[in-house]
């Protein structure tokens, strides 16, 4: 998607690379952005169907120049496809037909549905096969999953977390069965595009988790990064759903039965499974297919599996280096990096034949609030307009240069009648 902040029409070429090489070019015409205030930009897509066998540094770069030289390129880090084999766990063997329907559509390798019994059969024997990620219907597991999971209607046993029934709304108004959603994480990679406005739930349940200073705590006790735990979906008494983590293991819990809510129907629901299998199986392989990142979220880089190990070396651009040492389970946490690029992570080990094992790390503007770099006319704090002009009437000014110059303009005055009176 290409954006135009302008008030006029523009026709720029735009070029695409796959691993340094050209791949394919062409003109984009970009219409204005709307003129009623700071309306939004004016927008185009361009598409491109690239044939790939394997793993690719593809890069759109527009070749215009402007006030904000930053956002005029893209990379995305395609990597080699790898199948998806889904486990679906139910007390019965057959999980709600809308969201089986739904992991059909997948892109999955396959997906195969068993009771609760055989799924803990296997764990028992250590025989869970080919699968890479486990979907939960209405069943809490035993033990930890030893696959990324999704569960609906339960959690995994994690100290992060627990499954509680919140009592039921009194003197607001609002229905006793029914629960209002009271903030998500809307730019969290597991919600991109997720709408969550006309969600209604009438299931009670809640995820009660651990607070940042409870995490801090086991941390400081465990001496090792322990679980952590990041509530997405927040209700007036508790979180609706919530992600917990520990390196490469992840787990994604929607507390309510989706029996007990309208969000099966919703497209927003096949958006969310489709970001979530994407993610966990992210952790598993390395990286996911078509993966790029912002200047302002951190970034897990799993090392441990196909790596040789050992500490992590990462470089940027305008000469930006980083060494990373602190490994949890393999996997290094990287901080928010400083600027727009491409950074190359190399492994600290080398392999066999004695090169660096290495990855690529896209970094992108992605922001039209960044992106558009137009005065504002009008800001809206605390839910109240402030015009420009009235900000600028309204702002404090600095006095003491005025009494600064009268204090000179004095010292002038009593300098020139001693002068006058001494010529006198």
């Amino acid at each position: 998607m290409i954006g135009n902040a302008g008030s006029e029409p523009v026709r720029v070429p735009l070029t695409l690379t796959v691993s340094g090489r050209p791949q394919s070019a062409r003109i984009v015409e970009v219409p204005p952005a709307e003129t009623d205030g700071r309306g939004g930009l004016g927008r185009a897509a361009a598409e491109f169907r690239i044939p790939l066998d394997d793993a690719a540094l593809v890069r759109a770069k527009l070749s215009r120049s402007d006030q904000l030289a930053v956002d005029n390129s893209a990379a995305l880090v395609l990597q080699s496809g790898m199948p998806v084999s889904i486990l679906t766990v139910s007390p019965s063997g057959r999980p709600m037909r809308l969201l089986r329907d739904l992991l059909e559509l997948l892109d999955a390798d396959a997906v195969e549905d068993v009771t609760s019994a055989v799924y803990e059969e296997r764990v028992s024997s250590g025989a869970l096969g080919r699968s890479t990620v486990v979907v939960f219907d209405r069943y809490a597991p035993q033990s930890t999953p030893p696959l990324p999971s999704l569960s609906f209607g339960a959690c995994p046993p994690l100290p992060v977390w627990q499954r509680t029934l919140a009592d039921a709304p009194s003197g607001n108004g609002q229905p006793a069965d029914m629960t209002s959603i009271m903030s998500w994480e809307r730019m969290h990679p597991l919600l991109v595009s997720v709408g969550l406005d006309g969600l209604v739930v009438t299931d009670r349940q809640r995820l009660t988790v651990q607070s940042p200073a409870e995490q801090e705590a086991a941390r400081a006790v465990a001496g090792s990064a322990p679980w952590s735990v990041t509530p997405l979906v927040l209700a007036p008494d508790g979180a609706l759903i919530a992600l917990a983590q520990r390196g490469m293991q992840r787990h994604v819990a929607v507390a309510f039965d989706l029996l007990d809510s309208n969000w099966p129907i919703d497209p927003g629901f096949a958006v969310f499974v489709l970001n979530v299998i994407e993610y966990l199986t992210e952790a598993q392989r390395g990286s996911s297919v078509g993966v790029s990142h912002r200047t302002t979220e951190s970034i897990n880089l799993p090392v441990g599996r196909g790596w040789p190990g050992g500490a992590v070396h990462l470089e940027g651009p305008n000469d930006w280096s980083l060494d990373v040492e602190d490994l949890t389970d393999g996997v290094p946490t990287l901080p928010a990096l400083p600027a727009v690029g491409l950074y190359r992570a190399t492994a600290g080990a080398r392999r066999e034949d004695g090169a660096a094992e290495g990855r690529d790390i896209a970094v992108n503007l992605l922001s039209e609030v960044e992106t558009d770099i137009r005065p504002v006319p009008r800001l809206e704090v605390q839910g109240r307009e402030i015009e420009v002009g009235q900000a600028a009437q309204a702002a404090r000014q600095e006095l003491w240069p005025w009494f600064v110059g009268f204090a000179v303009l004095g010292l002038f005055v009593e300098w020139w009648v001693y002068t006058r009176r001494a010529s006198l």
